[in-house]
């Protein structure tokens, strides 16, 4: 059955999201039906020349949908779908990539410098995180089976079939015994589904055993959440829980529709903190519409700003919504922190460490590596964190909170730097209140004319503030007001 899946699928060589526009009646009908393969969308007409499957996707997201073709260039078949006036907003499939580059010299001096950065000792007298807060990890799956991850996965137990705590071959039935629409998705699952897009591994389609084929994600585990007692790498938040979601494959690529599919899941069973150790140029609509739908639910979504991008545009960090990641480094001859060269620094947040920091790999190997995928994650952990001592705070209160007790890195903040590194220890003394938003023009709105725009904003320590406009991330932002 796989293997007929794979013939299929190396006939496809276009995928396309679309997004319906609301009011859409007729062709929202045929996708429908499409996607439960009764339709006949195929033979209407040369637009739909070559379409072999319509998948919807999440209930969450109703007007998303992915369309994969076969034979059918592929600019062409974007612009011609452009111009169909039933659809709202049309884009390429493209792949998103993991942020870590190996390191292979290693220093006693070194291992757990980010833990000394971080303020880790004086913050674990406050919490090391709570059992009921649970952490997303967006990426390349984990290798649950290491005694640094025992009991520290968030399980589902009505799927867990023989009460261990863990997921493993006598928990598949395969039935959706919870009837979440996920069949024996004991500890998450395993959206990877991209048939043009590897050359080994478990990449076909989507099943419940997100195993990491990669490393990546086994090392964001470890940093968040590994066990001091059983591991020899210390997660920086051990009492929280990890909800593994893979979606990178094993050369640790992952499409927009499955990140996306994997956001909605982790909002779906409660995470409150979302790790996306990820990144590429180009935004995606379809990938903003799930954070938007994470965020405008209370989860806080970590991203990191990449690695040796500089000044160019980097997602998901550069949305608005996401707290942006960016790295720190550590010089062990001087004892000093700076800013990691290789961060990127389209838009940070703060810092975190990135260079040189000790992970887990599949097997419990422990390794050295550098990357903004290690900012996130230790950012993720402190906001895991945070939230555990305060669970009434909102994502904009984490962000202000941890900008406000950043510790510089020179004489002031600067766009490379955000607002300095973080540290832990001030930030659980005192957390910070931020409020921010839209009043007029609502969301969605179509105006005509000259445009007021109605902005409220509350942050206990504010002294400054600036409104920017770009359309749809493309090109520089352009400053409309400022204000001190």
């Amino acid at each position: 059955m796989r293997w007929g899946w794979l013939g299929i699928a190396l006939g496809w060589s276009q995928v396309a999201y679309v997004c319906l526009r609301p009011e859409a009646q007729s062709l929202r009908r045929h996708f429908e039906e499409a996607a439960r393969g009764q339709s006949t969308l195929a033979r209407q007409g040369p637009l739909w020349r070559g379409l072999q499957q319509v998948e919807a996707i999440a209930p969450e997201l109703p007007n998303w949908y992915v369309l994969r073709f076969a034979g059918r260039d592929s600019t062409a078949l974007l612009d011609t779908l452009r111009q169909h006036p039933e659809l709202q907003h049309v884009e390429g499939a493209q792949y998103r990539r993991l942020w870590v580059k190996p390191v292979w010299t290693e220093s006693e001096a070194l291992l757990g410098w980010h833990h000394r950065a971080l303020g880790t000792e004086a913050a674990w007298t406050r919490t090391q995180g709570s059992p009921s807060l649970v952490i997303a990890l967006i990426d390349s799956g984990t290798d649950w089976t290491l005694p640094a991850f025992y009991r520290q996965l968030w399980v589902n137990p009505p799927e867990d079939l023989n009460r261990n705590g863990t997921l493993d071959s006598l928990d598949l039935n395969g039935q959706d015994d919870d009837g979440n629409g996920f069949v024996d998705d004991v500890i998450g699952y395993d959206f990877t589904d991209q048939p043009m897009g590897s050359s080994r591994g478990d990449f076909l389609g989507v099943d419940p055993w997100p195993a990491d084929q990669n490393g990546h994600g086994t090392a964001m585990a470890s940093l968040m959440v590994g066990r001091p007692d059983r591991s020899p790498v210390a997660g920086l938040a051990p009492g929280c829980r990890l909800l593994v979601l893979r979606c990178f494959n094993a050369e640790g690529y992952g499409e927009d529709d499955d990140i996306a599919r994997a956001i909605l899941y982790a909002v779906r069973q409660g995470a409150r903190v979302l790790n996306c150790s990820f990144g590429e140029a180009k935004p995606s609509q379809l990938l903003w519409a799930a954070i938007r739908y994470a965020t405008d639910r209370g989860a806080v979504v970590v991203a990191a700003s990449g690695n040796g991008t500089g000044r160019a545009p980097h997602f998901p960090s550069g949305f608005p919504e996401v707290i942006a990641a960016g790295g720190l480094a550590y010089n062990e001859a001087s004892g000093r922190y700076y800013l990691w060269p290789l961060s990127g620094y389209y838009r940070v947040d703060w810092l975190a460490p990135a260079d040189r920091v000790p992970v887990l790999l599949p097997g419990g190997t422990v390794s050295l590596l550098s990357g903004t995928s290690l900012s996130a994650a230790l950012t993720s952990a402190a906001a895991a964190l945070l939230l555990s001592q305060y669970p009434t705070l909102s994502a904009a209160d984490v962000r202000a909170t941890f900008a406000a007790r950043a510790l510089p890195l020179g004489s002031r903040p600067t766009p490379y730097t955000g607002s300095g590194y973080l540290y832990l220890p001030t930030a659980l003394d005192l957390p910070q209140t931020s409020r921010a938003g839209w009043l007029f023009p609502p969301e969605g709105a179509v105006c005509t004319g000259p445009i007021p725009l109605v902005f409220a904003t509350y942050h206990s320590l504010l002294d400054h503030w600036e409104v920017e406009w770009r359309p749809e991330f493309e090109g520089p932002p352009t400053l409309l007001a400022s204000g001190d």
